[in-house]
């Protein structure tokens, strides 16, 4: 969506059998401010970051329309997605789609939650990676596959898990993985604590595929992208979708471990620059270049259009037996609010009681303007 308003309407028949509608908008590049008119519900709403959740307890009967009208100051990039609840929201299993990195939340009152990954690109046989970062609590992960039971190890917060084609039961139709808080941070304290936890996961690419074929994992502003490196998956690209016309843009990347890696950015499928590297550093990616004739001038010349910056980054196989910690964050000249770990920055932005939070689809994907 570009500067001025956007609505998003839901519509609702009297006779359908539901509680609740969970209502998720999920900023990737810009900020948004969102209004609402719901009647016949009592509605809560909470911001965690770039993600604006809101939970509409059903009180009457009604054939209404529920409104959500989404404006701002900048153009924005973002995803927007209902459900409708029918049962106990603790025991909702939510589904989540590989190739965006998802923002959940477990609230302490239950205690756990349980996430299905959905293998986009199962027919290819492809090796998966699953990926839980945690923000602000310590957490156990199980991976439930056809019965059998998986651990996974947890190392500063992050817990990786990589499924690959030979492995039994990489023809599941889910994988469902099993969280649950074990400690809570007593650094910040709020009226409900949330545990959150940025979930992804994605399918590698192939060396010998067109750039077309390939697919990245879809990231937001000022969020870590935390990943361990290794034989068994030595490579992973992120995609970041720049729709701010004004502004530079700036890719840190910090390295955590020795070792040596492959970085190539890629702006609107023009490579930008390649290097290699063993040291942590940052690349600022300037207006002049991002308006050029050579990589994004519909940012200028159409608005509301997106310029998607690309980093790929490949472990020399020297280091596989390392298993790099790395992580990459994308910031740009205006930035969304940000919850980054207390062990780098912290900066609450947490507002509201959190109920339950919802399946994302990347089907149902909307544009709009930022201002939480």
């Amino acid at each position: 969506m570009n500067e001025g308003q956007t609505n998003f309407v839901i519509k609702l028949n009297e006779e359908s059998f539901y509680n609740q509608i969970f209502v998720d908008f999920y900023t990737y590049s810009g900020d948004i401010s969102i209004k609402y008119e719901a009647k016949g519900f009592s509605v809560r709403d909470y911001v965690a970051g770039n993600k604006k959740y809101f939970v509409l307890d059903k009180i009457s009967a009604t054939k209404n329309e529920v409104y959500f009208y989404i404006s701002g100051e900048m153009d924005s990039y973002y995803s927007v997605n209902y459900k409708m609840i029918t049962g106990d929201s603790d025991k909702i299993i939510m589904a989540e789609e590989s190739g965006i990195n998802y923002l959940e939340t477990i609230e302490p009152k239950f205690g756990h939650k349980t996430i299905s990954i959905v293998n986009s690109r199962l027919k290819d046989k492809r090796n998966l990676l699953v990926n839980f970062y945690s923000l602000n609590c310590e957490i156990s992960i199980t991976r439930k596959i056809n019965g059998q039971e998986k651990k996974l190890e947890n190392i500063d917060y992050l817990a990786q898990d990589i499924i690959l084609s030979t492995d039994d039961g990489y023809n599941s139709e889910k994988y469902d993985y099993y969280m649950e808080i074990v400690k809570m941070d007593s650094v910040a304290k709020f009226d409900t604590n949330w545990c959150m936890v940025h979930v992804s996961s994605t399918e590698n690419n192939l060396n010998t595929e067109s750039d077309y074929q390939k697919r990245q994992l879809l990231t937001s502003e000022g969020v870590i992208n935390r990943i361990i490196l290794n034989k068994s998956f030595p490579k992973i690209e992120y995609i970041y979708p720049h729709i701010n016309p004004s502004g530079y843009v700036l890719i840190n990347l910090n390295m955590g471990t020795n070792s040596k890696v492959e970085i190539k950015i890629t702006i609107d499928n023009k490579t930008y620059k390649e290097i290699e590297t063993g040291q942590s550093q940052y690349f600022i990616i300037e207006e002049s270049v991002l308006h050029s004739n050579e990589y994004c001038p519909i940012l200028i010349t159409r608005p509301n259009q997106v310029c998607n910056i690309i980093v790929e980054i490949t472990l020399d196989s020297q280091f596989y037996d390392e298993e790099p910690l790395i992580e990459l964050t994308f910031k740009s000249k205006e930035e969304i609010p940000s919850f980054i770990r207390k062990s780098m920055i912290r900066r609450e932005a947490i507002v509201g009681n959190y109920h339950q939070y919802f399946f994302t689809e990347l089907g149902k994907k909307r544009r709009g303007k930022c201002n939480h």
